[in-house]
Order: C-alpha cells, then structure tokens, then sequence
C-alpha cells in the first residue's frame, strides 16, 4: 500500500479521535483549544451546579463567549451526569429534563431547552433567584447557556429591585454577574420590559434608581442603564393602552426615580434619559404627573441641567404653586434656569407671577397698602425682573403687560430687555412673509398666519406702547 496513503489515514483518524460532533449541526469542538479558550470547565461548571463552589466568575463569561457556547454540548455532557438536580420543588422538572438530554445523547434539546423555557416564569415567581442561588444557574447553563443567561438576567433584576448596598459596591455585584456584557444586559432588558407591561412600579422605581446609581459608578454599566430604559418605552408602547389611571401614575412615579438618578449621575446615561422621557410622556398623555413636594426641587435640577424632558418639564408646570415663587437664591436660580429650557415651565412660572400680582393688587384695595409696596420691593420687583431674563421666545405679551402697567420693571430693565423681545417679535414676523415666498416653509400656513398675527397683536398693544413710555420718561 502507499505509505502516503497510510500517513494520511493515520492523521484522518487522529482528527476524528481528537474532535467530538455536535449533533444539533453547531459542527466541531476541538477538545483540547476549547479547553484552552474557555474558562470554565465541566468539571467548574458540575460544581457550581451542585453548589459545591461560591466561584462563579466564570459564569458569565461561559454563557456569553463563543469559545465556551462553540464547545456547550462537550461541556453540557461531561458535566450533567455529576449534578445533583433536586427531586421536587419549583426547579424540580430540571432532572427529568437534564435526563431526557442525555439520553437522546442531544439529539432533541431544542425540544426540551424550549419546554424548560416554559415552565421557568412560574418557577422564577414561585422562587425569585437571588445571588445565593447560582447553583439553578449552574444548572440551567448545562442543559443551555440561553436557558443560563435567562437565569443570571432574573438574578441581576431580583439584586437591583432587593438591594440596599451603597451604588458602588452594587456596580462591583452587577460587574461581577456580568451585567455589562451585552448578551446578559440584553436578557436584563426583556425583564424590564415585562415589569414595565405589567405595570409593576414600585419594583420598576428601585430597579432603575440603582442601576443608574450603579451605572453612575461604574461606566461598563451604562449600556445596561440605556438598554433597561429603553425597554421601560418599549414596554409602555405595548401595554399604555390598558392601564388605568393609578397604573399610569404609578409607573410615571417610577419613570421620575429613573430619570432623576440618571440626571444627577454620568453624562453617558443620556440615551436612556431620552427613552424614559418618551415613556413619560406616553404616560402622561392623558394626567400629568403630580409631583410631590419632597421631587419638587429634584425635577427642578433635573430640568435646570438639561433639555431632554420636556415630558418632566409639562408635569413640573402642571404641580407649580405660588409658593415656589418665594424661593431664594440658587433655588430659584435653578427655578429660573429651568424655565428658560422648557417652554411649558416658563408660562407656568409667569402664570404664577401674575396670579401673585393679582393676589397683592387684591389686598392692597382691601386697605393693607404698605403691605403691598413692601411685597413689591422685596418680591415682585425682583423676580419680575428675573423672569424677564428668561428667552424671549418664551416671554409672554401678557407678563409684559404686567409689568408695565404695574410698575414692576424699572427704566434700566425696559432699556435692556424690552428692545431685544421687540426685534424678536419682529424676527418672527419675517417667517410669515418667508413662508409665503418659499416652497420649503416650515410651517404649515394657517398656523403661521396666527402666530404671526399673534405677534402683530402683542407688538402693538404690549410692546412699543411700553418703548414710547419709556421714552416719554427720558425725554423730560
């Protein structure tokens, strides 16, 4: 026989001796470079499983790196016939199933990864899995790692809606279950979706507070953060048409908790910030949001130090009370701040203002006139003035008024402000005329005309009538 052809069958069955055949068609596993490459072995994995090691770092990376899915069966089958699978309770059917495996030698565990995937939700409700339950992990991973990955995603959601460790150890715990690699962080978000579609708020509130605060903490954590609040929209998207309205309100609660850890925290966190915002708005489509004292100047901040809220911003306006208006110093900076970023917050804050003017004017005819003279020095002055520095797209013709016909803006403001709200006015008059000569208008026309005859209106009445006082007063 030719010795080539006997050097080439030796090295044919060498090979076939050395690489195992995966029978759901996934092709082969080298033994010895899987075993190289992947860092949990089936011996490692047996022993998580039977809860013989508290080492599970490995599990992550097991159930998300091609090196160890690639080698799954080989691993799956050394491993499975050394776990001690429990007789009964929630998890109880894993044995049956882990037994049906491996007496098909796998031919069907498509068939049983599916039928284990579902009975799971009735065993994760009867029995959340919480971080000392690694080894259902562990054994969930050996009949399928995506049977795994839904195990560890229950994990990670049970650890942030439980948890009361300070932000930074909970990102260590998060980092460690692998909650910054994207297959589990994905598998967080179908969780979150369900929570959301379920209408299952108060939970919802501390799952997205700690992961911001976490996310805050630690970067590797702000994808999960953004993927978690954009399922908060996906799943309100789904469900908003059949909620009630204590459902809307409880889930619009918990959408506030999400957006606020986030604003106060990293700026990568903008992204789910954007989403939670569209979930608000959803939400809030039909009631406001009423926030409560104690969020008050926590949505004023929020508000102060962006501009991607306006959903926030609409229910801020629709809680405000003349009280705010006495507010001192950087509070009302940040009250002032904010309404100069959010149209609806602005209106509110002169509604208010006026509303207070009519209030003082009010007791002031019912004798108490040095009362009113002192609020105007003290208060209405001041903040009329201040309300005034807001953007002049945001300025209302009837604000002005009030301050004019009440006295309550000096000479040196009208000199400084009331010409540059005029040429705004003005600004906006050339859009009519621009949209009348233009194919490319930005708006549509009826709606153009009355804003513009808006304008026309509030520039004769308001604003030039204040001009010419002014300079009527210059010129004597």
């Amino acid at each position: 026989m030719n010795p080539v052809l006997i050097f080439a069958s030796v090295l044919l069955v060498l090979a076939a001796d050395d690489h195992s055949v995966n029978p759901k068609g996934r092709g082969t596993q080298d033994k010895r470079g899987s075993n190289e490459l992947c860092p949990l072995s089936s011996s490692q994995l047996a022993a998580i499983a039977n809860g013989d090691t508290s080492s599970f770092n490995n599990i992550p990376a097991y159930l998300t790196q091609s090196a160890c899915t690639d080698m799954s069966f080989h691993t799956s089958s050394e491993a499975i016939p050394n776990i001690r699978f429990k007789d009964s309770g929630p998890y109880g059917f894993l044995k049956q199933s882990a037994a049906s495996l491996m007496s098909g030698k796998f031919e069907n565990a498509d068939r049983i990864e599916n039928n284990v995937r579902k009975r799971l939700p009735l065993a994760f409700r009867e029995s959340p899995l919480s971080g000392s339950d690694f080894s259902i992990v562990g054994q969930l991973a050996a009949l399928s790692p995506a049977l795994g990955k839904e195990a560890l995603g229950q994990i990670i959601q049970t650890e942030l809606v439980q948890s009361n460790q300070s932000p930074s150890d909970l990102a260590f715990r998060l980092v460690r279950y692998g909650t910054d690699l994207d297959p589990i962080s994905a598998q967080l978000a179908v969780r979150v979706e369900e929570m959301t579609t379920g209408a299952q708020g108060d939970s919802l509130a501390s799952l997205l507070k700690n992961l911001s605060g976490a996310a805050s903490r630690q970067a590797a954590l702000i994808p999960a953060f953004n993927k978690a609040s954009g399922a908060v929209k996906s799943g309100v998207m789904r469900a908003e048409g059949v909620y009630g309205k204590a459902e809307r309100l409880n889930l619009s609660s918990a959408v506030f908790y999400g957006i606020s850890g986030a604003a106060l925290g990293a700026p990568g966190l903008e992204p789910g910030m954007i989403s939670l915002n569209d979930a608000l708005a959803l939400l809030t489509s039909q009631h406001h949001l009423r926030i409560q004292s104690k969020m008050v100047k926590d949505s004023v901040l929020i508000l102060a130090k962006t501009n991607t809220q306006p959903a926030l911003a609409r229910s801020l306006a629709s809680s405000m009370t003349e009280d705010w208006l006495s507010w001192n110093g950087r509070d009302r900076e940040l009250l002032l701040s904010a309404g100069g970023q959010y149209y609806d917050l602005a209106l509110a804050i002169q509604e208010r203002y006026m509303h207070l003017v009519d209030e003082q004017w009010n007791l002031a005819n019912r004798g108490d006139v040095a009362g009113f003279n002192e609020m105007k020095r003290s208060v209405l002055v001041p903040l009329g003035e201040a309300i005034l520095g807001i953007d002049p797209d945001f300025i209302s013709p009837e604000f002005v008024s009030v301050l004019v016909r009440n006295n309550l803006a000096g000479d040196t403001l009208i000199e400084q402000r009331l010409p540059k709200l005029v040429l705004d006015r003005y600004h906006h008059n050339s859009e009519l005329f621009e949209l009348l000569n233009s194919e490319k208008a930005s708006r549509p026309v009826a709606q153009a005309i009355f804003s513009e005859l808006a304008n026309s209106i509030a520039l004769q009445l308001t604003y030039v009538p204040a001009l010419n006082g002014w300079i009527e007063r210059q010129s004597k």
